[in-house]
């Protein structure tokens, strides 16, 4: 979660620092980016990394797109969410055959 949540404040903060006040947002980015890779190296010593990976860049990708559609207002499309669907049920199908459902 503390990885999955520094991915998602690193990126935010990259792009509000691509609009104003660059060098500000670049270093909160730079330090949420790192707590992440550290969080999600550290969850890798008890998660099997094939599972860890997908669970990582899914949740990353899927809360992007709420703030994106939520706070920065961007739109969500019909294919958007399409590829939302399809990245949340792929993290499902992995997670699900890798606890031997």
């Amino acid at each position: 979660a503390i990885a999955v949540a520094g991915d998602v404040c690193g990126t935010s903060a990259l792009e509000r620092g691509s609009r104003a006040h660059y060098a500000r947002w670049f270093v909160l980015g730079m330090a949420a980016y790192v707590l992440a890779f550290y969080a999600f190296a550290r969850s890798l010593q008890s998660i099997p990394t094939s599972t860890a990976d997908a669970i990582y860049f899914a949740a990353s990708t899927a809360i992007i797109v709420v703030v994106g559609v939520t706070v920065l207002r961007h739109r969500l499309t019909v294919r958007k969410a399409a590829g939302l669907v399809l990245v949340v049920t792929g993290v499902v199908v992995l997670r699900t055959q890798a606890a031997g459902v």
